[in-house]
């Protein structure tokens, strides 16, 4: 899990990357909920991953806690791919690591990638980023067209 925020010019990352025993996966991504109170909670949809949205909601409600919106999407491109995205990003320096032992494991799976071990690491910062991004656009697009609504109504073009 990767809780990712813009601010400062900058991507601040907060990660989760040890291994969980499947049936505690939803224990513990509504620990972070409860915690964190993110805006938004991405999930993967590839390999079966679509069955974990409601799992999630039913430990939401279990605690009666508010559901942030849960989105699952499908990652298309092959995660080699996706993960190189990162590259430009991280050789600029715009990503900035809570100090966590999580982040640390998380910085170390980017270093050896792609030869190393593990990198699911890498693949939910790409994960989070790539949604943090889609979101910005997304709220640039509605401003916008708020300003060209505004000014349609006050007579000006």
């Amino acid at each position: 899990m990767v809780r990712l925020s813009w601010a400062f010019g900058k991507y601040w990352v907060e990660s989760f990357v040890r291994r969980v025993a499947a049936e505690n996966v939803a224990r513990v991504c509504a620990d972070w909920v409860q915690q964190r109170r993110p805006d938004l909670v991405y999930i993967e949809g590839n390999g079966g991953q679509y069955l974990f949205e409601p799992i999630l909601r039913r430990e939401l409600d279990d605690r009666r806690l508010p559901h942030p919106p849960i989105v699952t999407v499908d990652s298309t491109d092959p995660k080699e791919v996706r993960i190189a995205t990162l590259g430009p990003q991280l050789g600029a320096l715009l990503y900035r690591f809570v100090d966590s032992g999580d982040n640390r494991l998380l910085v170390r799976m980017l270093k050896e990638w792609p030869v190393g071990d593990f990198d699911d690491g890498p693949d939910a910062l790409e994960m989070a980023t790539r949604m943090i991004n889609r979101v910005a656009s997304i709220n640039t697009i509605q401003r916008k067209k708020a300003r060209e609504i505004e000014q349609l109504l006050n007579g000006r073009r």
